[in-house]
């Protein structure tokens, strides 16, 4: 068997920053995106650089935050279809 030694990056963030950076992102649930301040305390907060915290919450409003807020959009449309209340306007 060949082993390569070629050095590959780091997939996953450690677990505590990424514990730090959800906390942020749903404590801001209605509006998820930090200001340029809050990536760089987020920053010094997690040990990450400013880029990393920054891809981290575009990758998190897709994939944690997104899928949240549709699945809340649906069921309250469910609610109001078994409730025969009007469902709420789109924004």
């Amino acid at each position: 068997m060949i082993q390569h030694n070629a050095w590959r990056p780091q997939r996953q963030l450690p677990k505590r920053s990424v514990s730090v950076l959800r906390a942020w992102l749903f404590e801001q649930f209605l509006h998820p995106y930090p200001k340029d301040s809050d990536k760089h305390m987020l920053a010094k907060q997690t040990i990450l650089s400013r880029s990393q915290v920054s891809n981290w919450f575009i990758n998190a409003r897709v994939r944690l935050w997104k899928p949240m807020v549709e699945e809340m959009y649906t069921e309250g449309e469910l609610f109001c279809y078994y409730t025969n209340q009007e469902a709420p306007p789109v924004v």
